[in-house]
């Protein structure tokens, strides 16, 4: 019986968000800035307050997803 903690069985999520993200975060590090832009942290604060309780699960679902891939 296969077991239900299987990734195949696992929620994808939103994959788009959650690669956007990311690279925001990414482009932060690369450019040599010490700490998050404000005006970036408050629209992605912004973004993820637009999104509600399901969309930021969808988010995290997609993390997920993306270190899944990253990993495997």
């Amino acid at each position: 019986m296969p077991s239900p903690c299987d990734p195949r069985h696992a929620p994808a999520g939103d994959v788009a968000a959650a690669l956007m993200l990311i690279d925001s975060r990414l482009k932060g590090i690369y450019d040599g800035k010490t700490g998050p832009d404000p005006e970036e942290q408050a629209l992605v604060d912004q973004y993820i307050a637009s999104l509600g309780p399901e969309g930021a699960d969808a988010v995290l679902d997609g993390t997920c997803t993306l270190i899944y891939m990253f990993m495997a």
